[in-house]
């Protein structure tokens, strides 16, 4: 396999680096651009995730991203996304393909994202965001090599982080983070967000050439013999199931939702504590009284 796609490609090969003169780089090729979209679009997408139906987020049959999910089917939403494709372009190497910007992703107040890598072209294992394997990948390639993701709006925790580098970074509305999207040492996830504002994001990729070619060909990776892996098909839960978990109470200092519940009335010496709280924080908590 090309070593593009198992070996990242360092950020000033795939973006245009004048263009990013007020760059905060917060790791040789992690670069974050503050205040990227203009007001009224920044406005307008914020207006717009207000406006959709929640039963509208437990559609997707894409299994984890069920409620995390939303393609954007409004036409008027449509062109402001391809405003911004169309702002995005600029930033990137002429050989590269700029995928579509079509869907919002939500993570809710006690959700977080499993470590991954954009392009899963090596064979590896999957961990959730605590490091614990949940997965396993043989290795398909979807040909991108440069990842984006444009922040609507400020929320508490959700930090991206990059374990293999060590580096954790909070994110503010409006800011653009671009990053390799290949090779374990940019594998990245989200920690859970805590109290206050859900999380919500616009993502973009950059792609080979042939990238371009297996989408039109309706795929998703390339297996070893060729165009043959199909996006995996998932059973459809019942989103009405689905919501109903959503609201089961979390934890309010880590956002587990494993057994969350009100601590014993003679635990509540913190404020805090009249939130829910899982067993493991009330234990860890009450060594510090």
């Amino acid at each position: 396999m090309d070593t593009r796609f198992s070996v990242y490609t360092p950020l000033p090969q795939l973006v245009n680096e004048d263009l990013f003169a007020n760059a905060e780089k917060i790791e040789d090729n992690i670069w974050v651009i503050h205040d990227f979209l203009p007001q009224e679009i920044l406005k307008k997408y914020q207006d717009y995730i207000k406006s959709i139906p929640e039963e509208e987020w437990w559609k997707s049959n894409k299994n984890w991203w069920i409620g995390k999910y939303y393609v954007v089917e409004d036409l008027e939403m449509q062109a402001v996304e391809e405003d911004v494709r169309n702002m995005l372009r600029p930033y990137l190497k002429d050989d590269l393909i700029l995928g579509a910007l079509g869907s919002i992703h939500r993570l809710k107040v006690g959700d977080g994202m499993f470590v991954h890598t954009d392009n899963p072209a090596n064979k590896r294992d999957i961990l959730d965001e605590e490091g614990n394997k949940i997965a396993t990948t043989n290795g398909h390639n979807n040909y991108c090599v440069l990842a984006m993701i444009i922040y609507l709006t400020d929320f508490n925790g959700g930090q991206l982080f990059f374990p293999e580098l060590g580096v954790e970074w909070q994110p503010k509305a409006n800011d653009i983070v671009f990053f390799p999207g290949v090779d374990e040492r940019y594998d990245h996830g989200v920690r859970r967000v805590l109290e206050g504002e859900h999380r919500y994001v616009v993502t973009g990729f950059g792609y080979d050439i042939r990238g371009a070619e297996l989408k039109s060909s309706n795929y998703v990776f390339e297996g070893e013999d060729g165009y043959n892996t199909l996006e995996p098909k998932y059973v459809q839960n019942d989103p009405q199931v689905e919501m109903e978990k959503a609201k089961q109470p979390r934890c309010a200092f880590c956002g587990s939702g494993d057994r969350a519940r009100k601590p014993n009335s003679e635990s509540r010496s913190p404020r805090e504590w009249m939130n829910f709280v899982c067993k493991r924080c009330e234990i860890q908590m009450k060594g510090n009284i």
